[in-house]
């Protein structure tokens, strides 16, 4: 699980990835130069990564605040992905669980769900 603008104290039984209130975005060191939804599902694909968790008030705010430095094109091509390939599973609150969808079938041209 990839953690985005969430500092709050998740027990999670699976690995997660995130950052500390000082480093970059983990979601942006991960995926900086990526230039297509497919690498950045194939970015998540194989770093075992299957779902996101995702605060949609603090990461608005966070962007506007300058903690994401990638490029407008790197920012707009994750919220795609975010968009196209993405679903949510669950809310609580400004939370947001995401599921990633048909990862596996968009490397091989299929899946546009």
């Amino acid at each position: 699980m990839l953690l985005i603008a969430l500092h709050g104290p998740y027990h999670l039984t699976k690995p997660c990835v995130f950052s500390g209130f000082s480093d970059p975005p983990a979601a942006e060191v991960m995926l900086a130069g990526s230039t297509s939804i497919e690498e950045v599902s194939a970015r998540m694909k194989n770093v075992g990564l299957t779902h996101l968790a995702m605060n949609l008030e603090l990461y608005p705010q966070q962007v506007r605040d300058g903690l994401w430095t990638w490029s407008p094109a790197e920012r707009t091509l994750f919220e795609c992905f975010l968009a196209e390939d993405c679903e949510p599973v669950a809310r609580l609150g400004s939370d947001v669980i995401l599921r990633i969808r048909c990862m596996v079938l968009r490397l091989f041209g299929g899946c546009r769900a």
